[in-house]
């Protein structure tokens, strides 16, 4: 699942300390919202940081010199934790932005 990202994605991206890493975890493990937005609740990253975190354990007592998959998983798992509660909106198939959500969205 690849997204084409426009200019403005990575210039906000940079300035909020998101990274594309993030961006996928957000949208493979993300809510789809209404106006196309995908949206990481804080409980769905938890529970994706559980399920790696999980992972790392078993590949430590397995394979305790794999060091090139620890690093993967590691890092996989602050791109999730970077996601937690922001949002990714789309516009014809691109992501045009990426932002924290900060409080409840209003009901319209």
């Amino acid at each position: 699942m690849l997204y084409e990202m426009t200019r403005h994605v990575w210039v906000r991206m940079q300035q909020r300390g998101k990274t594309k890493e993030g961006v996928k975890m957000l949208i493979r493990y993300g809510r789809k919202q209404p106006k196309s937005r995908y949206l990481l609740h804080s409980k769905d990253a938890e529970q994706e940081i559980a399920r790696r975190q999980v992972w790392l354990q078993r590949l430590q007592k397995r394979q305790p010199n794999n060091r090139t998959m620890h690093k993967k998983l590691k890092k996989r798992i602050d791109a999730i934790e970077t996601m937690r509660n922001c949002v990714a909106v789309f516009d014809n198939g691109k992501v045009v932005t990426v932002y924290n959500q900060t409080r409840r969205p209003r009901h319209q």
